[in-house]
């Protein structure tokens, strides 16, 4: 019964520590990001991301890259 009792508790410590892993790397990843746009993006983009109608495409809630036709547009 220990035996289980530990091994159990291992495994509840491994899959804490990894998911608190995996929330720092997503922390740096959008970190990253925000960081990127704002130095490539935001002047077309917009910082709302909303994009210039007509000029420059939406990118905030947006499935504009998704649609084969739009973008052969883009190419």
């Amino acid at each position: 019964m220990k035996v289980f009792l530990c091994a159990i508790l291992s495994g509840l410590a491994t899959f804490i520590t990894l998911t608190v892993s995996q929330q720092d790397q997503l922390q740096e990843s959008i970190s990253r990001g925000q960081e990127i746009y704002s130095d490539f993006c935001v002047t077309c983009h917009m910082p709302n991301g909303e994009g210039v109608k007509h000029t420059f495409p939406p990118l905030a809630k947006s499935d504009y890259l998704k649609t084969i036709e739009k973008l052969v547009f883009v190419v």
